[in-house]
């Protein structure tokens, strides 16, 4: 990623925290890994034949990566 992508994602979870759409101990840094890494390894996991459907239900598989990931953030912070 470009600094300046980085430096974007890192204000995007900063202003959720500060809206209060993330907890207040959320960790920028492991939030933005845990999305990055994931989709990066999701990808590079494809196997090749695959790789047009993936590309097809991208919107789809981001979306509910993306709630996976933020519900492991919304859980950690109210302890259940």
């Amino acid at each position: 990623m470009a600094q300046e992508q980085i430096l974007a994602a890192r204000a995007i979870v900063r202003r959720g925290i500060r809206r209060g759409e993330l907890p207040a101990n959320t960790s920028v840094t492991f939030l933005l890994d845990a999305l990055c890494g994931g989709a990066m390894n999701h990808a590079l996991a494809t196997p090749p034949q695959l790789r047009a459907s993936l590309a097809e239900a991208a919107a789809e598989y981001a979306e509910q990566f993306v709630d996976f990931v933020l519900a492991s953030v919304l859980v950690d912070a109210t302890g259940e």
